[in-house]
């Protein structure tokens, strides 16, 4: 039925060629935003050749249709993983046999064989703002770097130098950013076809944190305060002074994260300043790392919070 449907797209047999160029036309937000998404298509392109895609998902199972026209090829993956198949990099990998020209560049070359030790590893072990709201996380793994997104697995980051790691898959390069003092505060993300950017360090991992005394436990009251305001939602988070005006939105319809909430327990701050996170429009001063104690559990929690020590988002994780 794919296949039917992806031969009819080259077509006017169900849309015509107006409305075809309409759909895979990128839209923009009212504020005169651009966007990389048409009409129920992702529009992409993988080292000049296009791709129009989308993923789907329902109940564990995921699926994609990557459509990369130029070529006449079209791959559809569909898998009862949801949980680990990233179908949209299944289906470029498979594109990757088919053309040529879409290969990683270094694919096939012989790469340098660089040996770090744990100490390497464990300095850039953390978690980092891949996109807003978004985080990439770094875990050290036996000679290599695991980089884990929130879907799909884990990918394998080989040291091509004590500050640079390479995932040969994609050909993609994660290297160091440092501050004046030799602390890892970012990373620069460099694709396979040479666009790159810099994502900012969140913070460390919670298994590598040595716990602190807190050193404002007024703020980590505030915090609670903020927590249970969320909890409710509603007029309790419009009325609440410790969430960020422009935070309480979204924050409005309410969270269950909370329910049998007992204490937080402080673990460590991670200064953020100047490090470019932001959170629901707010720029992010510092990352609390707590023990969220309820009732039938404790979670590891992570507080983003303003210069004003507004609470502007929060995330749960598992490290």
């Amino acid at each position: 039925d794919l296949a039917k449907w992806d031969a009819s797209l080259y077509t006017d047999r169900i849309l015509n060629a107006a409305s075809r160029k309409a759909m895979w036309t990128p839209t923009t937000f009212a504020d005169g935003t651009a966007t990389t998404y048409g009409f129920g298509w992702e529009l992409s392109s993988v080292k000049g050749h296009t791709n129009l895609n989308h993923n789907g998902a329902m109940d564990g199972y995921v699926g994609n249709i990557s459509r990369f026209v130029d070529d006449r090829l079209t791959v559809i993956v569909l898998t009862n993983q949801s949980g680990l198949s990233n179908t949209g990099r299944i289906a470029t990998g498979v594109a990757r046999v088919y053309i040529p020209a879409i290969r990683p560049t270094l694919q096939g070359t012989h790469l340098p064989q660089v040996k770090v030790d744990s100490a390497t590893l464990a300095r850039a072990a953390g978690r980092y703002e891949y996109w807003a709201g978004f985080m990439l996380a770094l875990t050290p793994g036996n000679g290599v770097m695991l980089a884990q997104l929130p879907v799909g697995e884990a990918d394998e980051y080989v040291p091509i130098s004590s500050t640079s790691f390479l995932m040969t898959e994609e050909g993609t390069h994660l290297t160091e950013v440092k501050n004046s003092v030799g602390e890892v505060t970012g990373l620069v993300v460099r694709q396979d076809d040479g666009s790159e950017r810099t994502i900012p360090r969140v913070g460390p991992l919670f298994d590598s944190l040595k716990p602190q005394t807190d050193p404002d436990q007024g703020r980590s009251r505030r915090i609670e305060d903020a927590l249970m305001a969320m909890e409710q939602g509603g007029k309790a988070v419009e009325e609440n002074a410790n969430i960020a005006p422009s935070a309480k939105k979204d924050f409005g319809p309410g969270s269950t994260d909370f329910v049998g909430f007992r204490s937080l327990v402080f673990l460590a701050a991670e200064d953020a300043v100047g490090r470019g996170i932001e959170r629901h429009g707010t720029k992010v001063s510092h990352v609390l790392y707590y023990r969220l104690v309820l009732d039938k559990q404790n979670r590891n929690l992570l507080v983003y919070i303003t210069a004003e020590g507004l609470l502007t988002d929060y995330d749960i994780v598992d490290n």
